[in-house]
């Protein structure tokens, strides 16, 4: 069921005031794209909630499913949910994303083990975790039910799966002008684009849209699969110009926003034009400082809780 009301993650890093503080000029980062879009601080608040909901692993395994760069392992053990003896097995399909999450995984020893594979078809046994985690990579699954249902197979009986992702298909975008903020964003990318770079009109195609299924769509999916308790929340997290130049510093992020485009080129664009976006934002805030000014965009990510039953995964 889910909850009545939409409790919101607001860490304290920007304040209400106008104009929003972010750089005239934001960095387009060279190499670490991923890295700034999870440090951004919003999306670690986001990720750290998750960790805090997840159960204590001790002589346990956590099947970190999307691991990236770590930073999910990392959110879970400063949350004190890693107590040995524990065993943590990382899964995701780019290989330069395990070897930095290697790096930044050995203060944790032997007890790390990280893995390439998909979520549609992880490389481990059957029945082999206690505890996953899916942070904002189940909408990447090609069936997402597919990933649902390799999730169900490698745990446990009594086995918990805990699923976050922010493109939930009615429910993503705010209201009002803080919701249209993403499709003005991709205007002013356009113009950015034609302006510097002399692209044309006809080149832009529609961005990709990762809102393929509603909640209950997904909690029916899961519910096939044999998932039984399920528990399901919506949480606003409000989107400040730090996360957006974290997200449109983003490669995969950018080659969906903006495809065919060549993605430096999109990343750039991306990047260069959230100054001009919060200043479009608040042109009625200009013209009357009474009207409240526009700090933020508010994304709603969608959480989700599954068991197995303790008697065996029958579905």
């Amino acid at each position: 069921m889910a909850a009545p009301e939409t409790p919101t993650v607001k860490p304290d890093n920007f304040p209400a005031t106008y104009p929003p503080l972010i750089p005239t000029e934001p960095q387009l980062l060279a190499d670490d794209s991923y890295e700034q879009f999870v440090s951004a601080p919003k999306i670690v608040a986001v990720d750290t909630e998750l960790a805090r909901r997840i159960p204590t692993v001790t002589k346990k395994t956590l099947l970190d499913n999307g691991t990236g760069t770590g930073a999910m392992i990392i959110h879970a053990h400063e949350q004190g949910k890693l107590v040995h003896p524990f065993k943590v097995v990382g899964v995701d399909p780019d290989t330069k994303a395990l070897d930095k999450a290697k790096a930044k995984l050995a203060f944790l020893g032997d007890a790390v083990e990280l893995i390439e594979g998909k979520s549609e078809d992880l490389p481990v046994p059957s029945e082999s975790v206690d505890v996953i985690i899916h942070a904002n990579s189940s909408h990447l699954a090609k069936p997402i039910q597919k990933a649902f249902s390799e999730s169900f197979r490698v745990l446990k009986p009594g086995g918990e799966y805990h699923m976050i992702m922010a493109y939930e298909k009615k429910r993503s975008y705010a209201e009002g002008m803080e919701g249209r903020a993403w499709g003005l964003w991709i205007s002013l990318v356009r113009e950015y684009l034609m302006e510097r770079k002399g692209y044309k009109k006809e080149q832009f195609q529609s961005p990709v849209d990762l809102r393929q299924h509603t909640e209950e769509e997904m909690v029916q999916m899961l519910k096939d699969e044999g998932f039984v308790e399920l528990e399901t929340e919506f949480v606003d997290v409000d989107m400040g110009p730090e996360e957006f130049v974290g997200i449109g510093n983003y490669h995969d992020f950018a080659e969906g926003a903006l495809p065919g485009i060549p993605v430096e080129d999109a990343r750039e664009a991306l990047v260069k034009t959230v100054p001009a976006l919060f200043r479009r934002l608040n042109r009625d805030h200009e013209k009357d400082p009474a009207k409240p000014a526009v700090v933020k965009s508010t994304r709603r990510w969608f959480f989700v809780k599954a068991k197995t039953r303790c008697s065996g995964n029958i579905k």
